[in-house]
């Protein structure tokens, strides 16, 4: 009775989540502190695999959408979206490049058991060295996907401050964009729950700031 007692204590012990004990957000039920560790690190390695093709592709919806709205009212007023858009893009491209580099470099230690990682914590030491770097890896992508997202709610927010010099086709059209990429951003960013909140947030709530201002809504169908 005492040996079954102290095997769920050592099993309850060595059963964590990506961020934690058991019970965390990403809580594994039955997976030892390496394995945990290593699931940690296999969703920020495959948030970040394509992100470059991912960041590419976003890049040029958004400088065609720009394009084909300069038409209606001129480069000027899109010029801010267009040079901030550069810079955002730019900088997440160079964050993943940096992830690529240091990924290829092994941590020195990658296993280390809950128990002498709770100690540690409660002695007022760092957390677990792999799981750190995962948790910052992430934490980084995330804050690249706020400002993409914010990006997109802006310019949302903007075309309904501009409606008057648009056409309702582009109107419609560029709503009905965002909310696809909103929804199949799921694809890309689906390993990293809180990235993904970080990018389509903005734009839901820029969306549905637009639909609850509207006071004509015959125009969404060209009334």
């Amino acid at each position: 009775m005492t040996e079954t007692a102290n095997s769920s204590s050592r099993h309850a012990a060595d059963t964590v989540g990506v961020f934690g004990p058991a019970g965390g957000l990403y809580a594994v039920a039955g997976v030892a502190d390496g394995a945990a560790e290593r699931f940690d690190r296999e969703r920020v390695a495959l948030l970040y695999n394509g992100s470059r093709s991912n960041l590419t592709q976003g890049f040029a919806v958004f400088i065609v959408l720009l394009l084909f709205l300069g038409r209606e009212v001129g480069a000027q007023p899109l010029a801010g979206f267009g040079i901030t858009a550069l810079l955002v893009y730019t900088l997440r491209m160079v964050l993943s490049g940096r992830y690529f580099a240091r990924a290829s470099v092994k941590p020195e230690r990658t296993s280390i058991p809950w128990p002498d990682i709770e100690a540690s914590m409660l002695a007022g030491n760092s957390p677990a060295p792999a799981a750190t770097r995962a948790a910052t890896w992430e934490n980084r992508y995330a804050v690249g996907a706020l400002a993409t997202g914010l990006l997109w709610g802006a310019l949302l927010l903007w075309l309904n401050q501009s409606a008057a010099a648009l056409s309702n086709v582009l109107i419609v059209v560029t709503e009905l964009m965002a909310a696809g990429i909103a929804i199949t951003a799921i694809a890309a960013l689906g390993s990293s729950p809180r990235s993904y909140l970080a990018f389509a947030s903005p734009m839901i709530l820029a969306q549905a700031w637009v639909l609850l201002s509207l006071r004509d809504y015959g125009f969404a169908f060209g009334a």
